[in-house]
């Protein structure tokens, strides 16, 4: 190669300009699968020469790739192969575009999830067998005003001088995939969620992308979904759950009404991690080793039962002992009170599930148990 050739070479290689790929081969084909610019498109279609669907979807990219401020994604896009792969130039991708995107899309944003959710479900074959359920608090820096959703409540992040917003998500058990999520004001009570959320939950499984699949999840969370009008909403659209039962003179009541015998006749399959594998088995009413090495009994103190409704076999034995621990707040003893007859016989299985569907279960335990979670809901 000659001294030229080489200069214009040199000149050549200086004059390209990298580009970012990033994540972008893994997640492009996630989008196209779940159909996200056509979807918008539907539900907000335009005239113009760059679509909505383009443009969430170069929303998407960002927030997944590098996130920016609306003003700030024209310099990250010039940045990358996106406009090649999107078909949006960096001119046309200026703040305030951006921001007329999200507002024409928040009315439909429900819609949007919805959709996208039901299709993935059927795409990656996601297991809604089992869910998590449950409210989290994320807080914000500054004044926020004019802000209905953002205000003062219960910190869960030890922030109480922060204002907040809630969020009420349920995941899937295998891989923690998100199905529905709510946004709710800083100072929503926990108490306050169970029955909407229901409603929530049983409208979006009767959508007809998924009402062929007859979904009947089991929901995991905590004691705020153990009420008896929680219990009662369950019942009558056939879900199962399980949680802890607040503390009270009734649930203690029922425990110790158990004799000892009984107890000791079925210990109990879930074992804390801090339990080794020789130890003696671990019975409800038992004193175990609590936080700070003091002793405490699963009776009382801050162990607290865990209630279930059994109504399938999709979930297996030993995950359910792992969700007991799971359920259990900040120490660690659950209670399993059900075990499951063969029928309405007094002749059990040879392995016998943890839970059982408590009106057939002939157990006294689980009699007493199911009287006083459905006290109130006119099952008995």
């Amino acid at each position: 190669m000659s001294a030229v050739q080489s200069d214009h070479l040199g000149q050549a290689i200086k004059a390209l300009q990298p580009r970012q790929m990033g994540a972008l081969p893994l997640i492009q084909p996630i989008l196209a699968a779940l159909q996200v610019r056509a979807t918008v498109n539907t539900l907000l279609p335009s005239q113009a020469g760059v679509d909505m669907g383009q443009m969430v979807v170069l929303l998407v990219l960002n927030r997944l790739l590098a996130p920016q401020p609306l003003y700030e994604i024209h310099d990250w896009l010039a940045e990358t192969v996106l406009p090649d792969a999107v078909g949006i130039t960096v001119q046309q991708a200026y703040d305030n575009r951006l921001g007329r995107v999200l507002d024409r899309l928040y009315p439909q944003l429900g819609e949007l999830w919805s959709q996208l959710v039901s299709r993935a479900i059927h795409v990656y074959a996601f297991d809604l067998s089992i869910l998590h359920w449950d409210l989290t608090s994320i807080y914000f820096e500054g004044a926020y005003a004019d802000s209905h959703l953002v205000t003062y409540g219960y910190s869960r992040d030890q922030r109480p001088d922060a204002k907040q917003i809630t969020l009420q998500v349920d995941v899937t058990h295998d891989g923690a995939v998100p199905i529905l999520y709510q946004v709710l004001t800083g100072n929503t009570a926990d108490i306050t969620r169970p029955l909407p959320h229901l409603e929530a939950l049983v409208h979006f499984l009767a959508r007809p992308e998924l009402a062929a699949q007859h979904l009947q999840p089991l929901l995991v969370s905590d004691c705020t979904m153990i009420t008896a009008e929680a219990v009662l909403a369950c019942h009558r659209h056939h879900l199962s759950y399980l949680g802890r039962l607040q503390d009270g003179v009734a649930v203690n009541a029922v425990l110790r009404s158990v004799s000892a015998q009984e107890l000791a006749d079925h210990p109990l399959t879930y074992r804390p991690k801090r339990v080794k594998a020789a130890d003696a088995p671990i019975t409800s009413g038992c004193p175990i080793r609590g936080p700070g090495g003091r002793s405490s009994s699963s009776m009382t103190g801050n162990e607290s039962p865990t209630a279930c409704w059994w109504c399938g076999a999709t979930a297996s034995s030993a995950w359910i002992s792992r969700s007991a621990e799971r359920t259990s707040s900040a120490c660690s003893t659950a209670w399993t009170w059900c075990r499951r007859s063969s029928t309405a016989g007094a002749t059990r299985t040879a392995s016998p599930a943890p839970f059982c569907r408590m009106p057939t279960c002939t157990r006294a335990t689980c009699r007493r148990a199911a009287r006083l979670i459905c006290a109130s809901t006119a099952i008995w």
